[in-house]
């Protein structure tokens, strides 16, 4: 087993703009680099990378990761394969480690889950946010069931959304005051296990796509709202930094814990 120094110093290193540009002619595009996807055969450049953030987003298939999960997918490395190969490249010495029973049992607990990220923040990275239109939120609706249903047939046992399209319908109906047929349509037909609702006790933290901190109260009460409509399981998370993630820990475990109907 590679060990955990060895990781480490492979990620501190690895550059994901000079491990993709071995195989992708990149150019810059502001402060990105953009080239033609090489999942796909396309005429217009839709794969992007950040060098600022360490990752790529491949607009065309919806794949997107850092250097490793690059690999990962181009190459079709297992994740010690991907490891090694950047560890080579920047010549770096890979250190084994014996594994023991709990090594293993951590790994597979770990391969179990899998996490869907938020198609709509990658997709505002190069589109303008303050002139979006509701045919730029189906296109994200879109995209984000494809990751989510591209990521459950990875997922084992547990799939974490970062995201749902109901929080899609809410900016529609807070811009817009509609939602289109297939945002409404798709909520339908999707069904989640759990929501975890964040609270506002966490401080704001304004960026490029976070701006209004006068709407935080509304955008939750709304998000309460359109779930309360579909009546679904929810808990509202709330504490801060470390509390905040053992309280989704262990709102998650007692679901998982909690015998279903047919059991």
């Amino acid at each position: 087993m590679i060990s955990k120094e060895t990781i480490e110093k492979v990620f501190d290193q690895a550059r994901v703009e000079e491990v993709i540009g071995d195989f992708v002619q990149l150019k810059r595009s502001g402060s990105n680099m953009k080239g033609l996807s090489p999942f796909v055969n396309e005429k217009s450049p839709s794969f992007m990378v950040s060098p600022v953030k360490q990752i790529w987003k491949d607009f065309s298939s919806g794949k997107g990761g850092n250097s490793v999960t690059f690999l990962m997918e181009h190459e079709h490395f297992t994740y010690p394969e991907a490891i090694k190969y950047l560890a080579n490249k920047y010549g770096i010495e890979v250190e084994e480690t014996i594994v023991s029973n709990e090594d293993i049992e951590q790994a597979n607990e770990k391969e179990s889950m899998y996490l869907v990220s938020e198609f709509a923040r990658d997709y505002f990275d190069i589109h303008d946010i303050n002139s979006y239109t509701i045919e730029d939120l189906d296109i994200i609706a879109k995209k984000q069931i494809e990751l989510e249903n591209t990521c459950l047939r990875k997922a084992n046992t547990i799939l974490i959304c970062d995201t749902t399209l109901i929080t899609i319908k809410i900016w529609s109906l807070h811009k817009f005051n509609t939602v289109s047929d297939y945002i409404s349509n798709s909520i339908n037909q999707m069904n989640y296990d759990l929501y975890l609702i964040s609270n506002n006790d966490v401080p704001w933290i304004e960026d490029n796509q976070r701006k209004d901190k006068s709407k935080r109260e509304h955008i939750f009460e709304m998000n309460q709202s359109e779930l309360n409509k579909i009546n679904t399981n929810y808990s509202i998370l709330t504490g801060i930094n470390q509390n905040r993630l053992e309280n989704a820990i262990a709102f998650i475990d007692l679901f998982l814990k909690t015998p279903t109907k047919n059991e």
